[in-house]
């Protein structure tokens, strides 16, 4: 077959895009503080992050980057592609800290932190140095880049270590809020600054808005203030979501300016909205029109993704949707420290234990309902009343996939909670043993079970990943009539 030259260049060009082009599942996409830009006219989501530390690269030598990923569905994306280099004579070029890009004016713009190896005052007792470190800001007439800078000059105070700068108009003005380090500040301040009307440089010396000290929700000991985000409610309240750490982990917080001005004052929601190991979040919405949360989750080891909440503006606040029935609130809920076990005796009952459970969103299994239920299950099923070695959501009236099981193969033989658990491998000659169930009082029979398997089942720390696990011995006979139950099916339906 002969192919003239110019298609085999054409053809070249074309494979050479699809070997470059990658998909990968949000839970598989290393990122700390996700930003979303969103196209309707392409339908199209950009995820921007800060390219990942190389461990090889010495600190000195580290270049600021930054990638975008694009997706049509919040789910799989497509990349990455580098929309941001650092230049050599910028004023630091060190690895950027979270990357968000703005459209205002029918251009883009990249409000990004950098960072440098290079102190300029030393450490306190117990603290880290005192690095450069700033938010910069970056100008393109495309989301997908490339960023150019306004100078080489950061927009925050070059003598302060200031981070997350993002961009908030208001009245025509723009401005820019961002944080005073709390290595520096030892109680971490909130400060607006505003900026030209094109976004060139700074037009006036900045305000403090406030401290980290000022949120009820906070650990005691918890002086940060990190990622803020700026959104009106339906109602023009002006609300502000930061983060700090509370008593459980990395979270998010609310503020309200009480003039609906970003000047403020602003006062502090006595609860957060994020309070479990997870922050530096953003605000959007989706090509569906539905009100997002983005943040990270966990807040360490390399294992950080973003995860998405759908959000409920009430008017006077935010609220992440949780997607639970009012059935299933009802029971977790109850101040009681077990559950009724439902009964193959109760009509009712036997209609629950018979349907088939559905999944656990990502957004229910770091919420705290699911901590409580979680507890509330083992609390049952160790409780003196039943005494038994594993149950299921249906058996406590929850239609959910999650079971608690006693792991005779540990040491210390413990109780242990997996949700969205399924069985996807079986090995070996089922063998018959006796068995019973707390649903089905007062009666026991010979099942044939497997006694080697393969489980799979959803972390509930925020990772939102599946883990596989083989599980042996009597311990996988639990497992299997555990699962059961999530299926519909009883131990009574087999017969031997």
């Amino acid at each position: 077959m002969n192919i003239q030259p110019k298609y085999v260049l054409l053809l070249l060009a074309f494979w050479g895009g699809l070997l470059q082009a990658q998909t990968i599942k949000t839970e598989d996409l290393y990122i700390r503080d996700p930003y979303v830009l969103v196209d309707e006219e392409k339908g199209i989501y950009y995820l921007y992050r800060s390219q990942p530390a190389d461990p090889s690269v010495a600190p000195e030598d580290v270049r600021g980057c930054v990638e975008v990923f694009k997706s049509t569905d919040l789910k799989n994306w497509e990349g990455p592609k580098t929309v941001l280099n650092i230049h050599e004579d910028n004023w630091i070029k060190g690895r950027i800290w979270a990357p968000e890009v703005h459209k205002y004016r029918g251009k883009y713009y990249i409000f990004a932190t950098l960072n440098t190896d290079l102190i300029w005052k030393g450490p306190a007792e117990g603290k880290p140095p005192y690095f450069f470190r700033g938010t910069q800001v970056f100008h393109s007439k495309s989301p997908e880049g490339p960023f150019e800078p306004f100078g080489n000059v950061p927009f925050t105070p070059m003598d302060q270590m200031c981070l997350d700068g993002t961009l908030w108009v208001e009245d025509g003005t723009p401005w820019m809020v961002y944080c005073h380090e709390w290595v520096e500040t030892v109680d971490g301040e909130m400060m607006v600054r505003p900026l030209k009307k094109n976004l060139s440089g700074p037009a006036g010396e900045p305000m403090r808005l406030f401290c980290a000290s000022a949120a009820p929700w906070r650990a005691s000991d918890a002086m940060v203030t990190d990622g803020p985000f700026l959104y009106r409610t339906k109602t023009g309240k002006l609300l502000m979501i930061w983060s700090n750490f509370s008593p459980l982990g990395y979270a998010i917080g609310v503020a309200e300016s009480v003039t609906g001005k970003v000047t403020g004052p602003w006062k502090h929601h006595p609860k957060p909205l994020f309070e479990k190991d997870g922050g530096h979040g953003m605000i959007f919405r989706t090509l569906e029109g539905k009100l997002y949360l983005t943040l990270h989750s966990p807040n360490g080891g390399g294992l950080e993704r973003a995860h998405f909440f759908e959000l409920e503006d009430t008017g006077d606040g935010l609220v992440v949707k949780h997607p639970w029935t009012d059935g299933e609130l009802s029971l977790i809920g109850d101040p009681s420290s077990t559950m009724r076990v439902l009964t193959v005796d109760d009509p009712a009952d036997s209609a629950v234990l018979r349907k088939t459970c559905v999944d656990f969103t990502p957004s229910q299994l770091q919420s705290r309902e699911f901590e409580v239920l979680a507890g509330k299950m083992v609390s049952t099923v160790t409780s003196p009343e039943q005494d038994g070695v594993g149950i299921a959501g249906p058996q406590v009236g929850v239609s959910r996939r999650v079971v608690a099981v006693q792991r005779f193969d540990k040491e210390g033989e413990p109780f242990e909670v997996y949700p969205n658990i399924r069985i996807v491998a079986r090995r070996g000659e089922k063998v018959p043993g006796p068995e019973g169930c707390l649903s089905v009082p007062g009666k026991r029979g010979d099942v044939l079970r497997y006694r080697d398997i393969d489980i799979v089942y959803s972390l509930a720390d925020g990772t939102a990943r599946d883990t596989l696990e083989t599980v042996k011995g009597f311990t996988a006979v639990i497992f299997q009539h555990e699962c059961d139950h999530l299926d519909g099916v009883l131990y009574t339906d087999y017969g031997i």
